[in-house]
């Protein structure tokens, strides 16, 4: 802790620049302004030492105040289709995190970069525990991944940098050089010690055979194309068509073009829930090709929880015959076994991933022919079924 400014000074300077003062055992900040640090401190003192919660005379908006401003903004986003719900919800977690860490009537001007070490370090830290779910197993961490605090500071950010370019704030707010994500090694590292998130041929089939009638056509589309659960919950009548063979589908995270060939057992299983589906109440009215027995779409999330509905019911599915294997670990077996063909550029198409920025050879092809994609699919399929009769295009 710094000198007072005089002998007659109640307040303190902290290191981080603000005036402050012990009050009831606990640290109170007061700006950087002294004079209007002395004149917030004798306004507040007394309810401070009473327990009370300062008196708001500042114009300034507070951070909770900002985070409610930006999280509204941001729901209209959603509600546009300019912004996933899952993304949505990283950044309302995020700020509650930090509002949690500093206070909600923290204002944003008067944080300091040293601040900011400390928040970083306190995102680490995981949220306290209800006793009760460590007794039905939750699992316990000492800290948060490296990953995850990543999410939180890349969240935080852009919330920072929304709130100055629309002019809720007067200036950007310093963070200083230490508020980073954590670096990418620790995270490598500790992937390198776990197994693959591979499924087994032998994993793939236990699931397609223990699936239902709509369930196996969704995990086949998984596997067959490395088509996620979004963009399969999003797939409508149209473009299934009838009886399909081949699979446009742009991807609804990048708006990358994607085709795919459909293996034979792909397109019995489809055929197969689409003649469920017509028994399904009002399906016919419904854009949407899947559809749960109620008669909805397989809507991707909720939109409370933030739950992928498909990974969820996938979930309960794998946990008896593959356990450990999530729904997206098909697509990531999908991609691991394709590039066994060393066409990249084939296997890129047919999951629909967008081109890096820069990739100039991306730019001057033109065309990925027919041939290509169905060999990475059909490469695929004998990995899955073994030796299977080629069928023509």
């Amino acid at each position: 802790m710094g000198k007072r400014k005089s002998s007659d000074c109640p307040l303190y300077k902290h290191p981080n620049g603000q005036w402050m003062k012990k009050i009831a055992g606990k640290a109170h900040y007061f700006g950087t302004d002294l004079e209007e640090a002395l004149r917030r401190y004798a306004l507040d003192k007394d309810r401070l030492a009473a327990g009370l919660k300062p008196l708001r005379n500042d114009t300034r908006a507070t951070l909770a105040e900002l985070g409610n401003i930006f999280c509204d903004a941001k729901k209209k986003a959603v509600a546009s289709g300019e912004l996933e719900r899952i993304t949505y919800n990283q950044y309302e977690r995020a700020l509650k995190r930090l509002v949690a860490i500093t206070s909600m009537n923290c204002l944003l001007e008067e944080l300091r970069p040293i601040d900011f070490v400390h928040i970083k370090e306190e995102l680490s830290k995981p949220s306290e525990r209800d006793p009760e779910s460590e007794l039905r197993g939750g699992r316990v961490v000492k800290r948060r991944s490296a990953l995850t605090v990543g999410n939180d500071i890349r969240a935080i950010r852009v919330f920072f940098s929304w709130v100055w370019q629309n002019g809720h704030i007067d200036s950007p707010v310093r963070t200083g050089t230490d508020f980073s994500p954590p670096s990418l090694k620790n995270a490598r590292r500790k992937r390198a010690t776990q197994s693959p998130k591979l499924f087994t041929p032998e994993q793939v089939k236990a699931a397609i055979e223990a699936a239902g009638v709509p369930m196996k056509a969704i995990i086949l589309l998984a596997i067959n194309g490395g088509i996620g659960g979004k963009d399969i919950a999003n797939m409508t009548v149209e473009q299934v068509g009838t009886k399909p063979e081949w699979l446009n589908l742009p991807r609804l995270k990048t708006g990358a073009p994607r085709r795919v060939w459909l293996w034979p057992e792909t397109v019995a299983a489809v055929e197969a829930y689409r003649l469920k589906r017509e028994h399904i109440m009002n399906a016919d009215q419904l854009e949407t090709f899947f559809l749960t027995r109620f008669g909805v779409p397989w809507i991707r999330s909720n939109e409370k929880t933030g739950v992928d509905m498909i990974s969820h019911h996938f979930s309960k599915l794998s946990a008896k015959v593959c356990p450990g294997r999530t729904f997206y670990d098909l697509r990531r077996t999908f991609r691991t076994v394709g590039g066994e063909t060393l066409d990249i550029e084939a296997v890129q198409l047919v999951m629909g991933h967008a081109a890096a920025s820069g990739d100039m050879g991306a730019v001057y092809n033109q065309r990925i022919g027919d041939d290509r994609i169905k060999a990475v699919c059909e490469h695929v399929r004998k990995w899955l079924f073994g030796s299977v009769d080629d069928c023509e295009a």
